[in-house]
């Protein structure tokens, strides 16, 4: 048997004299062992005329005991020297390539001012600007781009990140130090990091607009985290407007109704949060069914109950959870969400030919699955049959 490369080996040689007693050899330790073609030992081990005259040798026979241990690992003792790793400094050569503007060769226009490039590290950073400046459908004048719908400190950072690796001081950035600034920034710097296909950009904007969550900007940053597929930074924004003690204010805020007006869907969604957080307080306590039954309703849906007041008048769509949908005039709703409506009339005539246009129609809000509000097409999901039920203490 022969092995086909040569490993690492701690062997000792020990062989047995006349009177059976094993003493060792002179050869002991590690070596390597390089067996080829079925050839195997160690040549120096013994002498030959030694060997003839010792005690080692009776009728002409010799016992040589072998202990051979294979090393398949080393191990490593403390390390007596370290040499400290700078870390990368990529970034900041390319930065200070950028700020010094040597060997420029590509000029942005945006929002009136101008800011140089070099077209080979824009192109290796953002997949737009690869395929803007070197691709099939490259600009004409790719020596100097107009970029729309985009200010110009917004550009400038997202050249500073794509050179640095880094966000910018956005504080310095915008000459304004409050939050609120900065946060404005951050959401203006997502939409382009989504624009130029800069992820990690995208994920550090999710992350300082997590950390920097505030009654005045969550309903624009939670129309900006669904408009950008942002999943983390939207299920955050979710989270803080469904609290109790920050609704009333967010739907008192513009950005809500900017909400409203770009992301009607996403109310579904916040009302969902909230009915979940009426379950667990109702589950906690019997302070929470009183709330919710005087009205009061700490968890929030008097809230919305008073947004479907402003309703009042509009025509509706309700789409109950037998599939049916009726249309009317709003004229009522309570705090529990029960509708009334007037002139009402079945959508679908041809699906259900049995159900006549009656002139009212109460509606209970256990048996209702959305609110659509024409043209719109705001649609709003109702609370769960259970969250109802257990409000009424049934």
């Amino acid at each position: 048997m022969w092995y086909a490369q040569s490993k690492r080996s701690v062997s000792t040689f020990l062989l047995q004299d006349s009177w059976c007693k094993l003493k060792k050899g002179n050869a002991h330790g590690q070596y390597n062992v390089e067996v080829k073609f079925g050839r195997r030992g160690y040549k120096r081990f013994f002498k030959r005329t030694a060997l003839e005259t010792s005690d080692y040798l009776k009728d002409d026979c010799l016992q040589v005991h072998c202990c051979v241990g294979v090393v398949r690992s080393h191990t490593e003792g403390p390390k007596i020297y370290s040499i400290p790793l700078p870390p990368s400094d990529i970034g900041q050569h390319f930065g200070q390539l950028l700020e010094s503007g040597k060997g420029t060769d590509v000029t942005f226009e945006v929002d009136g001012e101008t800011f140089n490039g070099h077209k080979l590290v824009l192109a290796a950073r953002s997949p737009v600007f690869r395929a803007q400046l070197y691709g099939p459908m490259k600009d004409q004048n790719s020596e100097c781009i107009k970029v729309e719908d985009m200010e110009a400190p917004v550009f400038k950072a997202l050249l500073h990140f794509m050179y640095w690796d880094a966000l910018p001081d956005l504080e310095e950035l915008t000459g304004l130090n409050s939050k609120w600034a900065s946060a404005l920034m951050s959401q203006h710097l997502l939409a382009a990091a989504d624009r130029y296909g800069l992820d990690r950009l995208r994920l550090l904007c999710e992350a300082n607009l997590c950390e920097d969550v505030a009654i005045n900007t969550v309903a624009t940053t939670l129309a900006l985290a669904e408009q950008h597929h942002c999943f983390q930074l939207k299920s955050v924004c979710l989270k803080f407007v469904a609290q109790p003690e920050n609704l009333r204010a967010v739907m008192q805020t513009d950005g809500f109704e900017y909400l409203k007006e770009s992301c009607p869907y996403v109310l579904t969604e916040l009302l969902e949060y909230v009915a979940r957080i009426n379950e667990h307080s109702i589950a906690v306590g019997k302070q929470g069914i009183e709330g919710i039954l005087d009205g009061s309703d700490v968890n929030g849906r008097r809230l919305f109950f008073s947004y479907f007041k402003d309703l009042v008048g509009r025509e509706v769509t309700v789409e109950l959870k037998n599939d049916l949908a009726i249309r009317g005039t709003l004229h009522s709703v309570d705090q529990y969400l029960n509708i009334k409506l007037e002139n009402t009339r079945v959508v679908d005539q041809d699906k259900y030919p049995h159900m006549l246009s009656v002139r009212n129609c109460f509606i209970r809000g256990s048996v209702v699955r959305y609110v659509q509000l024409p043209p719109e097409g705001v649609d709003v999901e109702l609370l769960h049959d259970a969250t109802r039920r257990e409000a009424r203490g049934g």
